[in-house]
């Protein structure tokens, strides 16, 4: 199977807030953003590629501008930040969020999900569109899912693949069959 991991277009989001499992809206510019990663995806996959998609506004508008057979999944959702959630960084309590990154994989932000839990359901995802017996699957989601899924492919631990920049519209492509799994590339 070939997968292309796709991170969703900028929010229409001040920098330094904090947001996961927010709705928000794209940047007021997200037409040029769509079109350029557009041009990041074969053309073969634009044609016959099942596509998945988190139900989030932000994902799900990119990725109905490449299929109208967009098929929505809740385990494609960014991690839940709780009560962090469209908070500015600066805002939340040291202690909280040094509580966090003491343990980010047990840990969760106060009323949110742990890492432990979002790596979980990627792994359920992955094995269900491995089941799917897809060839060519698009997957449009966020940027902790799409580190959490390459943790998977790569059996890393997945706090080490939070070390990977996953820009804004950006592409990753995985080749996975029985043998073995390779990376073409990361965040083109």
């Amino acid at each position: 199977m070939r997968l292309w991991l796709v991170r969703h277009t900028p929010v229409n989001l001040p920098d330094g807030y904090c947001y996961g499992r927010a709705d928000l809206e794209l940047s007021p510019d997200w037409r040029t953003h769509f079109a350029r990663t557009r041009r990041k995806l074969p053309a073969m996959a634009l044609r016959g590629a099942a596509i998945y998609s988190s139900p989030l506004r932000r994902c799900l508008d990119l990725a109905s501008s490449f299929s109208d057979a967009v098929r929505t999944d809740t385990r494609l959702i960014e991690l839940d930040f709780g009560r962090w959630e469209l908070r500015r960084w600066e805002d939340i309590p040291v202690a909280e969020i040094e509580a966090w990154s003491g343990d980010i994989y047990a840990a969760a932000p106060p009323g949110g999900e742990t890492l432990n839990a979002l790596h979980e359901r990627s792994a359920q995802f992955l094995r269900a569109v491995a089941e799917d017996g897809c060839d060519l699957a698009i997957v449009v989601t966020h940027g902790g899912i799409i580190r959490s899924l390459l943790a998977h492919l790569l059996e890393l631990p997945v706090a080490n693949a939070f070390r990977l920049r996953i820009d804004f519209g950006g592409v990753s492509e995985a080749r996975i069959d029985q043998q073995s799994v390779r990376i073409d590339y990361i965040n083109r």
